[in-house]
């Protein structure tokens, strides 16, 4: 398992946000809905969470 940085200028964004939008995770549509209005700007700066890849 690899743990990266996301951030949103990043061409992962998007494809983490579909993910989150689609998964059975009840709180998957609030984050991506957080994601895709800019509440959320990256994961792993050291002040929220990681994206595992």
């Amino acid at each position: 398992m690899e743990i990266i940085k996301l951030a949103y200028n990043m061409r992962n964004w998007n494809e983490v946000i579909n993910y989150a939008d689609k998964c059975s995770w009840g709180g998957g549509k609030s984050l991506a809905g957080e994601m895709q209005n800019k509440r959320i700007l990256d994961f792993g700066s050291g002040k929220g969470n990681y994206i595992r890849k």
